[in-house]
C-alpha cells in the first residue's frame, strides 16, 4: 500500500486521562487511506531526535480528520501532548498492514494495555453482528479511557486496574492486570470456537496473553512497536524475531502478527 507524506495541521487536542491525550489532525490523504491495524509516523520534534515516532490511528473520518492517541513519557511524546490548534506537524502513513476479521469468527477479544488501546478502537468498528468484548488495563484509575469510544461498537467494557481501591466506576471493574482479567472471563465461556483475540499493549502483557489463548487453543494476534528510520523495511531497525528463525519487519510486514509465531524470548 502507498504511504503518503503530509503536512498535517492540529484541529484540537483533548484530554483522555492522566498524561494521555488525543490530537486530530487534518489530514485528507493519510485519513482516507488508512484501514484497521495501520498506524502513522509523525516527525520529531524534540531536538536531539531523528526518527519520526510511530502511533496508531484512534479514529478518521470522512472530512480527512485523523486523531492519535499521546501518552506523555519523553522529550517527543511531550510535545505532541503540548501541540496547540493550528500547528503544523510532518506525518507519513498509513504504514503497515490493515487488519480483516473473516466473516466466520463469532466471539473477539479486543485486548489493550495502556496507551496500547488506542490501536484496537479500529478494530471495534468492524465488529458489529459479532460477539465482542474489551478488556482495558491500566496501572491507576487516573489512567483510565476509551468506555465511550469504544462504546459505539462495543456493549462489554471491563477495565482491570493494577493499583486499584475496589471503586466500580466503570461498566466492570476488577482489581488486577488485563491478563488475570482476561483469564477469568475465558473461565466463564462455555463456547470459544470461531474466536479470536488482538491484544495491544506492553509486550509482557502481550506475552501473557498469549500464553492464556495457547492454553485454550485461541487465535492470538499482537501489535508490536518498534522505532524505525524508513517505515519501509530498508533500515532494518523494527525487527522481530520469529519462531522459524526468519526475521519480520513492524513496518511492512505488521504492526500485527499471530501470537505463537513470535519469538518472545529473543523480542528486546
Amino acid at each position: 500500500m502507498k504511504t503518503e507524506q503530509e503536512v498535517a495541521m492540529v484541529i484540537k487536542r483533548d484530554s483522555l486521562a492522566d498524561r494521555i491525550c488525543k490530537i486530530t489532525l487534518q489530514c485528507p490523504k493519510i485519513a482516507s487511506r488508512c484501514r484497521p491495524g495501520q498506524f502513522v509516523r509523525l516527525q520529531a520534534l524534540a531536538q536531539k531526535s531523528i526518527l519520526p515516532r510511530p502511533l496508531a490511528v484512534y479514529q478518521t473520518d470522512e472530512d480527512g480528520r485523523l486523531e492519535v492517541v499521546v501518552k506523555d513519557t519523553g522529550p517527543n511524546t511531550g510535545l505532541y501532548s503540548r501541540l496547540r490548534p493550528s500547528a503544523r506537524i510532518r506525518v507519513s502513513g498509513p504504514h503497515g498492514q490493515p487488519v480483516e476479521i473473516k466473516p466466520e469468527i463469532e466471539k473477539v477479544w479486543l485486548i489493550g494495555g495502556g496507551s496500547g488501546l488506542a490501536s484496537l478502537l479500529p478494530l471495534a468498528a468492524l465488529l458489529e453482528g459479532k460477539k465482542a468484548s474489551v478488556i482495558a488495563g491500566f496501572r491507576t484509575k487516573a489512567e483510565a479511557f476509551g468506555q465511550k469510544d469504544f462504546g459505539q461498537w462495543i456493549k462489554w467494557f471491563s477495565v482491570a486496574i493494577e493499583d486499584s481501591d475496589g471503586q466500580k466506576e466503570w461498566h466492570s471493574d476488577f482489581s488486577g492486570r488485563a491478563s488475570d482479567l482476561f483469564s477469568l472471563q475465558l473461565k466463564g465461556c462455555c463456547e470459544l470456537m470461531l474466536s479470536e483475540v488482538y491484544a495491544c499493549g506492553p509486550p509482557a502483557m502481550e506475552k501473557a496473553v498469549a500464553e492464556i489463548c495457547r492454553e485454550y487453543g485461541l487465535p492470538c494476534f499482537v501489535f508490536l512497536e518498534r522505532l524505525m528510520a524508513c517505515g519501509q523495511g530498508a533500515c532494518l531497525g523494527c525487527s522481530v524475531p520469529m519462531m522459524d528463525k526468519t526475521v519480520k519487519y513492524v513496518c511492512k510486514d505488521g504492526p500485527v502478527f499471530p501470537a505463537e509465531e513470535v519469538n518472545w524470548n529473543e523480542l528486546a
